[in-house]
């Protein structure tokens, strides 16, 4: 698995996470970095979301209250968070609605 975040190559700090088509989770992130950076983009209609993080891979928690979002491209930003895995869980998502996700971490 992959690390990211604390690069001199930012390529190596930006993970774009697989298009999320239904309710559920997405695959989970191992980072390095307390600086998140989250650019979200809906179609179709609105999505409910929330990021969560985890420093042993099995008990997660949310960064924030979940959020109902419409279709456009979103940002979200998270700091001082110290953090070893990263994960999109979605609650609420209509048939034919999609949220793409790249995530940044420094």
């Amino acid at each position: 698995m992959a690390i990211y975040g604390l690069s001199t190559d930012f390529s190596r700090n930006v993970y774009t996470y697989a298009t999320i088509t239904a309710v559920g989770t997405s695959e989970v992130v191992e980072v390095r970095g307390s600086n998140l950076t989250f650019v979200c983009t809906v179609t179709g209609g609105d999505i409910t979301w929330e990021i969560q993080g985890s420093i042993d891979g099995s008990t997660w928690a949310s960064l924030d209250t979940s959020k109902t979002k419409g279709a456009g491209t979103h940002a979200d930003f998270y700091s001082g968070y110290v953090l070893r895995y990263i994960r999109v869980v979605t609650t609420t998502q209509v048939n034919g609605r999609t949220l793409s996700i790249m995530m940044a971490a420094a």
